[in-house]
C-alpha cells in the first residue's frame, strides 16, 4: 500500500567555542550602556499610564463626592427656605 519514508537529516556537528572572558572593548561597552537605559526607559510609559489612570480614577471619585455634597446642599437650603417661608 503506502510506504512510509523516515528521513533523518545530518546534525550540524560545528560547535563554536564560547570564549570566557568577553573583550572591553569601548563599542562593547557603549551598546551595553545603551541597552540598560533602554531597559529602564522601557517602564516609563507603562508608570505613566498607571499614574494618569490612578489620578483620573481619584478625581472622577472627588467629582461625584462633590457633586453629590452640593446637591445635598441645595436640597438643604430649599428645605430651609421652604420652611422659614410658610412658618411666619
Amino acid at each position: 500500500m503506502f510506504e512510509i519514508l523516515i528521513v533523518a537529516l545530518p546534525k550540524n556537528e560545528i560547535k563554536v567555542p564560547t570564549p570566557l572572558v568577553i573583550k572591553k572593548d569601548p563599542e562593547f561597552l557603549r551598546a551595553r550602556m545603551k541597552a540598560a537605559i533602554a531597559d529602564v526607559q522601557k517602564l516609563s510609559p507603562v508608570r505613566a499610564t498607571c499614574i494618569y489612570a490612578f489620578s483620573f480614577k481619584n478625581l472622577t471619585n472627588l467629582w461625584k463626592q462633590s457633586r453629590q455634597h452640593l446637591q445635598d446642599a441645595d436640597t438643604h437650603l430649599a428645605t430651609e427656605l421652604f420652611s422659614l417661608a410658610f412658618d411666619a
